[in-house]
């Protein structure tokens, strides 16, 4: 059910820049709309035990190449969901965290490093196509 709702039923985020602000445009960013505070800690919360229980129940059957694949990308997707909410600054009372993960004029902010994900996901095959796009998907959000 998590493999599904994060391949397939839930929009995968758009990398920064492409189509964000867009109006009444298909390619505009779901994640990006802005939120309230509130809103932002409860999203945090569940993905977190969402990947709890993703961990749990993958990790408690055998393991085979082909569950690697999904083992790989499933998170992926989620460390997309949760690293692009954590961008948005609350429009209520926006958090440090949020403000320098983001990056101001002064500073730059913070990103994940996509590098060896990228070079696992080359080796480890996917046998589902929406898996694999998803798994693109999370792979073009951190380049």
């Amino acid at each position: 059910l998590i493999q599904h709702t994060f391949t397939c039923a839930l929009p995968m985020p758009k990398p920064e820049g492409e189509g964000v602000g867009a109006v009444l445009s298909e390619r505009v960013c779901l994640w990006r709309t802005p939120m309230l505070y509130a809103q932002q800690l409860d999203l945090m919360l569940l993905l977190q035990r969402i990947c709890e229980h993703f961990a749990a129940s993958a990790l408690s059957i055998d393991h085979t190449r082909s569950l690697d694949g999904v083992r790989m990308a499933v998170p992926a997707c989620i460390a997309a969901v949760a690293d692009v909410v954590m961008r948005q600054i609350a429009t209520d009372k926006p958090s440090r965290v949020c403000v320098r993960l983001r990056g101001t004029h002064d500073s730059s902010g913070y990103t994940i490093g996509a590098a060896e994900l990228a070079r696992q996901a080359a080796a480890v095959p996917v046998h589902t196509p929406e898996l694999n796009t998803a798994r693109t998907c999370a792979l073009d959000y951190f380049a």
